[in-house]
């Protein structure tokens, strides 16, 4: 069910007898190797049915349209993005960071390739966020400046653009002509493993849910950036008082850089403890992180499709998902815990009226 709540139109289960020989032998079957039948042929069975059943909802559903998305850039992974310290991973685990976030919050999200960047066909995205860019190439540069002008929302993350695609080095920090776009340049950097970044000015639509002087968490990269144009203002500031988180206007659009790594650092500080079945936040500056993204959501003008209303989110936060199709809409609820959840769920509609609602799988 999770795949179909992504948006998949095939499972394929491999196998249904368990291999018979070799070092596999005995494993990766759904019945036993005397072809007993199991529990799990059985709810393979009753997936199949359900899917078969309404093959012609399901076939034609597709997820709502996120306003949201994720920029995967391959370049990344030529500068340093896949170098392990540890667990660490600088380019997936920034993406897993964001996506995490969003996930839970059950806020409809895209990856988008750099090619679409190129390609320019962003119109029904409001927000894109541009993590552990420290490669691009022209191209794309362009198609993030068109966005921006044209009346988007894009978050930054440390040394956007230093090296194009041969390698070379800008000249100025965010480089290929973004420094104009995000109102800033680098003046300095220092390689850290954790970077404190303590709010300055909680007035601005991306820090509603931060008090001044609280300190969001960064990883990697101190960036210490100075405003360019008059469009700017400095919400957060380094150790040092130098400016690492600047807004700024460009044409009819917005944009947010940060001076680090928040994303790769909120990985690592939220985990899964499988012992009592709950969601731990080691650090509590990880949880500004998490108010921040809230804010960010809010500042970049976010229209959920549905919201989740749900006691005790932190415990067991239900994974939910919405598609349409020509007749209404499908409604995914997925309980990842061992308890029972409660939940309200309010799915916006595109006029008043009544509407009739059935659970598939009881058929009521």
């Amino acid at each position: 069910y999770s795949s179909l709540a992504t948006g998949a139109k095939g499972i394929f289960a491999y196998a249904y007898y368990p291999m018979s020989s070799g070092y596999e032998s005995g494993g990766y079957g759904l019945v036993n190797l005397d072809g007993s039948v199991t529990e799990r042929a059985i709810e393979m069975g009753k997936l199949a049915r359900t899917i078969d059943g309404y093959g012609e909802i399901l076939s034609q559903s597709k997820p709502v349209k996120p306003e949201v998305a994720l920029l995967y850039n391959p370049l990344s992974q030529m500068v340093g993005g896949t170098r392990r310290e540890g667990s660490e991973d600088g380019h997936i685990n920034s993406l897993i960071g964001y996506y995490r976030f969003l996930s839970d919050q059950n806020i409809p999200v895209d990856f988008i390739h750099r090619l679409d960047l190129e390609s320019g066909s962003l119109s029904q995205y409001k927000l894109i966020i541009v993590p552990y860019a420290l490669m691009f190439n022209k191209k794309a540069a362009e198609g993030l400046k068109k966005f921006v002008k044209e009346g988007g929302h894009v978050l930054s993350e440390a040394r956007l653009a230093w090296n194009d695609e041969r390698g070379y080095s800008s000249p100025v920090i965010p480089g290929l002509g973004l420094s104009e776009v995000f109102g800033a340049r680098e003046i300095k950097v220092k390689t850290l493993p954790r970077v404190p970044m303590k709010v300055v000015d909680n007035n601005h639509p991306a820090m509603a849910y931060l008090k001044n002087n609280d300190i969001i968490i960064g990883s990697r990269f101190a960036e210490s950036i100075e405003p360019v144009n008059n469009n700017t203002r400095v919400l957060a500031t380094l150790d040092d008082n130098t400016p690492c988180i600047i807004s700024s206007d460009y044409g009819k659009g917005h944009t947010l850089f940060i001076g680090s790594f928040i994303a790769m650092a909120n990985s690592r500080g939220s985990l899964w403890d499988q012992s009592t079945q709950r969601l731990v936040i080691q650090d509590s500056a990880n949880q500004n992180v998490n108010r921040f993204l809230s804010g960010l959501i809010e500042w970049a003008g976010i229209s959920r499709p549905f919201h989740v209303l749900q006691k005790d989110e932190a415990d067991n936060p239900l994974v939910v998902r919405l598609h349409e199709y020509p007749g209404g809409n499908i409604l995914y609820i997925l309980n990842h815990g061992k308890k029972p959840a409660e939940a309200v769920v309010r799915i916006k509609v595109k006029e008043d009226g009544k509407y009739s609602m059935k659970e598939i799988f009881r058929n009521k």
